[in-house]
């Protein structure tokens, strides 16, 4: 049976003795050049006391001669690379072959589970492969797995990975396209903000146009102006739409700062008009407070709300977490 491997700390520390060793004994070694007695001038004896080998230095004539390790010193440089030779590195599965296994378990694997082991591959093989595979194998899967590969996507996403995207869009599945928008998020280059617009502004399926209105709001202000606007125009209309997705994707691009001064007085007068739809009203009050509206300014209408009785609960409970949220707040700064 082979001995076992020393650690490498092990290893340094006898080849350190080892030095120290040798050093000692070169330095307590007898002399091998005899004494040498000279007579000055006025007859008086001098005798000159060889240097030990570790004093004097080469001798004229004499060649460089390389390291070698004394013997029964140890072999630092062995002992590294046995020690390196030991370990065993075990690399990530594919991303293909994650989601083969992922579409074959039985039970089903946890979604969460399966993102966490996407993330590690992608350190490894980068995100081409995980783009293309969402694009056109994950019709199939599972909602839930392909928002999760999704999102692992959008942590690792790299240029390639973009490219594979952006070009897949218009051949995803219908039930795929959603996910393809939200995989993008996770690229900052700035192509893809107008691809965001694009979608936002005319795509025919509201969830992938609720996907980007959500993006476009997220990214704010790191979209240029004119495509901005662009979606504002876009999002005035959806405000009022019938759709709850589109709804919520207007609040989203409406609420970017700071907020157009036409946009924040129809916004306001939403929120306080009785009788208007709750989910639009809501939702409306949502794009104020995220554009930063001051509730200094939104409290005489946030008070008409909380005893709207057709105001809904859900914007009566908005409404009154956000007073007591400011009065906490000014309570405090009195202090």
């Amino acid at each position: 049976m082979a001995e076992p491997r020393k650690p490498l700390f092990l290893a340094v520390a006898a080849a350190g003795a080892a030095i120290g060793v040798v050093a000692m004994a070169l330095l307590l070694a007898p002399e091998d050049e005899p004494a040498v007695t000279q007579r000055g001038p006025g007859g008086g004896a001098t005798t000159l006391t060889p240097r030990s080998p570790l004093q004097r230095g080469p001798r004229e004539g004499d060649a460089p001669q390389p390291w070698a390790a004394a013997e029964g010193e140890p072999d630092l440089e062995g002992a590294i690379d046995d020690f390196l030779s030991g370990i065993k590195v075990t690399l990530p599965p594919p991303p293909s072959k994650l989601l083969e296994e992922a579409l074959a378990s039985d039970p089903p694997i946890d979604p969460r589970d399966y993102r966490l082991a996407l993330e590690r591959s992608l350190r490894q093989y980068g995100s081409k492969d995980a783009a293309a595979l969402l694009v056109e194998r994950m019709e199939g899967a599972s909602p839930e797995l392909r928002f999760q590969h999704a999102l692992a996507v959008a942590a690792r996403l790299d240029e390639e990975g973009t490219t594979v995207l952006l070009e897949g869009l218009g051949r995803a599945p219908d039930a795929v396209r959603p996910d393809v928008v939200f995989a993008l998020r996770g690229s900052p280059e700035p192509r893809v903000n107008e691809a965001f617009v694009d979608l936002y502004d005319h795509d025919l399926d509201p969830e992938v146009r609720a996907r980007a209105g959500f993006v476009v709001g997220e990214r704010g202000e790191r979209i240029a102006p004119h495509l901005l606007e662009r979606a504002r125009q876009t999002a005035r209309q959806d405000l009022r739409a019938e759709d709850e997705r589109l709804v919520k994707g207007a609040a989203d691009v409406l609420g970017v700062p700071p907020l157009d001064p036409s946009d924040k007085q129809a916004l306001l007068a939403l929120v306080a008009t009785p009788g208007e739809d709750p989910l639009q009203r809501r939702e409306a009050l949502r794009a104020l407070a995220s554009g930063g509206t001051p509730v200094a300014e939104l409290a005489p209408i946030l008070e008409r709300v909380a005893a709207d009785s057709t105001a809904g609960d859900e914007l009566r409970a908005m409404a009154r977490t956000i007073l007591e949220a400011a009065t906490q707040q000014e309570g405090q700064g009195g202090d």
